[in-house]
């Protein structure tokens, strides 16, 4: 009869063991697919990263080419899963001032016709005059 009691207890432990060492295995395959994905989205913000600075850096050459050096410029991103982004585009500068009604749309006109590497993104351009943010 001690023997049965032995024998029971050594093979709640092994099913004890066993139970533990799957649940181990399953959660370290678990972690690697999320790490995988993971790193799937950081490729995906890498180069959503490149191209949104090198637009803003086409948009600067605009701005410069029509006498606004040193604008201040503000990307903002709105991101929805199976929606294509909407960029807003905030630009700061003081001579914005002299500029009226028509001159900001021909400038927002022209902004617009800076092309982005993802055709289907969404962009909206804001002026603002100091004082006025």
């Amino acid at each position: 009869m001690r023997k049965n009691k032995k024998s029971a207890f050594i093979e709640k432990k092994y099913w004890a063991a066993t139970l533990l060492f799957t649940a181990i295995i399953l959660f370290c395959g678990n972690s690697t697919v999320m790490s995988q994905e993971k790193n799937g989205t950081l490729a995906d913000r890498q180069y959503y990263r490149s191209i949104e600075n090198e637009h803003i850096g086409e948009i600067r050459n605009v701005l410069e080419e029509c006498g606004y050096n040193n604008c201040g410029i503000t990307m903002t991103k709105v991101t929805q899963k199976d929606v294509p982004n909407e960029y807003t585009i905030l630009i700061h500068h003081k001579r914005f001032k002299s500029l009226d009604d028509d001159g900001k749309e021909r400038l927002k006109t022209e902004l617009s016709e800076v092309r982005f590497q993802e055709e289907q993104s969404r962009f909206s351009y804001v002026l603002l005059e100091p004082g006025n943010d």
